[in-house]
């Protein structure tokens, strides 16, 4: 869903947003995510002259593969979002960006922390779906685990050790690159 920033009221805006599962996997192919359910969002915007700020939740179930037992799971998302906007203003004709190989020059301004994480927005149309899936990949675990306790797979024999005790930790196997090492603590 694409907001116009000038349609934003002095009160805000509340949105609802609704992507359906064939919706986000078209948006998030090559991802790699598989989506369970519906993403759902209620965003407030506001804006103040040229700073424009979407807060709100977002909530979404996905299929996960565990890194540890490479067992699909489902793993629900319900999430808080924030992200500020300024809105480019266009440059006067003739006027290029601030260059100048490093020297200060009057006009130009020192970022300060919250600058650093405002994005500029180019033009007058913010999308709403774009910023929402943006943050859901955020919000998704690099390394998921089905559980806490998962016990993985066997280096081994490559069982799955939350099913079975293979016993080759047991029979104590070396692993064939540390077998040298092992003859060492022999001698």
């Amino acid at each position: 869903m694409k907001l116009n920033v000038r349609d934003i009221g002095e009160a805000g805006r509340t949105v609802e947003l609704a992507e359906s599962v064939a919706d986000l996997d078209e948006k998030t192919r090559g991802l790699g995510y598989v989506f369970l359910s519906p993403l759902r969002a209620r965003l407030e915007v506001t804006r103040s002259g040229a700073d424009v700020c979407v807060r709100g939740t977002m909530t979404v179930v996905c299929s996960l593969v565990c890194s540890r037992c490479t067992e699909t799971f489902p793993h629900t998302v319900d999430a808080g979002l924030s992200r500020h906007f300024k809105v480019a203003v266009p440059a006067p004709s003739g006027r290029k960006g601030a260059g100048g190989g490093g020297r200060r020059r009057a006009g130009d301004v020192e970022l300060g922390p919250r600058d650093v994480e405002t994005a500029i927005l180019e033009g007058d149309e913010l999308d709403l779906t774009e910023l929402v899936v943006e943050q859901l990949a955020l919000e998704l675990p690099i390394q998921p685990l089905c559980s806490e306790e998962c016990k993985g797979l066997c280096p081994v024999c490559g069982a799955d050790r939350n099913r079975t005790e293979c016993g080759c930790a047991a029979a104590g196997r070396v692993d064939p690159r540390f077998a040298v090492l092992e003859r060492l603590r022999k001698k």
